[in-house]
């Protein structure tokens, strides 16, 4: 059974059916990708993919010294509302 990618015209959104099914999917914005445009999103979806492992991997910018100083101090620790006997 073979697939194919098809692309609803109205939302963009992208799903892998059998080729049996595309007329039925027509009937609802639904129409067959390209091979060019296949090969465009995944490499889209590779380069996103990349880009967010990166972005996991990456150390945590340093924050600045100014923006320290504009949150003040940080408030006092909340006392708990039940005291222990003994």
């Amino acid at each position: 059974m073979n697939q194919v990618w098809i692309r609803h015209q109205e939302t963009g959104g992208t799903a892998q059916v059998p080729e049996s099914a595309v007329p039925i999917y027509r009937q609802s914005n639904w129409d067959v990708m390209s091979e060019a445009d296949v090969i465009e999103m995944e490499k889209r979806l590779t380069r996103e993919a990349a880009d967010a492992e990166q972005a996991m991997t990456a150390p945590a910018p340093a924050p600045e010294p100014a923006a320290e100083a504009e949150l003040g101090p940080s408030p006092a620790p909340r006392k708990s509302a039940s005291k222990e006997t003994s």
